[in-house]
């Protein structure tokens, strides 16, 4: 299995009505092959509808495309996931996705309009309606995200279909060596979201606790202005190099288009140990405190 390394992420909650689909529509035409969706993003769509309009422009054709989605996590039951797949794929005018990842590692039940634990319904249940997925044609690969080294371990002595993918936080503050040797060792790609620093979520007063942001960090500085790059350039080309997949986010088509000149320069020995030594402080930016997942590693 073949994946694009640099993927443009719809994830955008700081963005307003229909600059999703323009974003989409920049990327594609900066060069961008990946996409990652979610149905919890709640823009799929208008993803759907930007995706169309370039198929039927003959801009891209579908073959050239890697789209992913994920099971939200109102829908963590076999019996409500495939309605959420089914909306998902109405939804982006697809006939199947490429990849399919489980978003959060914890079965619900629906309460209501709310969501509970489930505790009947075990991440073997999951895979198993994950797999069927497959084996129905409705998509070509299925993974996870947000699995720590303990559960990605343990769905391997049950996986008939090995996940293809893990998508999880990484940037040089939480490096996630464990993680990328399981993976490695397993035949298991890495996605990182977060790679930037996770710049949309400095609203919050403590978000970060006393770090510098990645983007304004003293080291990462350094290493752009010697390479003449943007400091989003360098954490980026920092994954690739570790052959991690990232995943930026943007709706601006001058970033988005400048995230993607990643590939024209390459970091030394002293860059990597430089940016390697931040990795120190093990801050995780989204906590998942909702789910009671334990750390990753």
């Amino acid at each position: 299995m073949v994946l694009k390394c640099l993927c443009l992420a719809t994830e955008l909650s700081f963005s307003k009505p229909n600059e999703i689909g323009p974003a989409i529509e920049a990327a594609i035409r900066a060069g961008y092959r990946h996409i990652d969706c979610a149905f919890v993003y709640g823009n799929e769509a208008e993803i759907g509808v930007a995706l169309k309009k370039l198929f039927d422009e003959k801009v891209v054709s579908r073959e050239d495309l890697w789209i992913t989605s994920k099971v939200s996590a109102k829908n963590m039951h076999p019996d409500a996931m495939k309605t959420g797949l089914d909306k998902t794929l109405s939804d982006l005018q697809i006939e199947s996705l490429d990849l399919y990842l489980i978003h959060h590692s914890i079965a619900v039940v629906a309460d209501g309009d709310a969501i509970k634990l489930d505790r009947r319904t075990s991440m073997q249940d999951i895979w198993r309606q994950m797999e069927a997925f497959v084996a129905a044609g409705k998509c070509k690969s299925i993974g996870v995200s947000n699995f720590q080294v303990q559960l990605l371990n343990d769905m391997m002595s049950y996986a008939k279909i090995v996940p293809a993918v893990n998508q999880i936080e990484r940037h040089p503050y939480l490096p996630q060596t464990g993680m990328l040797q399981l993976c490695e060792r397993e035949g298991i790609a890495v996605e990182a979201y977060a790679s930037l620093g996770a710049p949309g979520l400095r609203d919050s007063p403590d978000h970060g606790k006393p770090l510098p942001p990645l983007l304004q960090h003293d080291t990462i500085k350094a290493v752009a202005d010697k390479h003449s790059k943007s400091a989003a350039q360098v954490l980026l080309r920092w994954s690739i190099e570790d052959g991690v997949i990232v995943i930026p986010k943007s709706v601006s088509a001058d970033r988005i288009a400048q995230n993607a000149a990643v590939f024209d320069f390459a970091l030394d020995d002293d860059d990597k140990k430089a940016i390697g030594a931040l990795g120190a402080h093990k801050l995780r930016y989204f906590e998942h405190t909702w789910t009671t997942l334990l750390p990753m590693e």
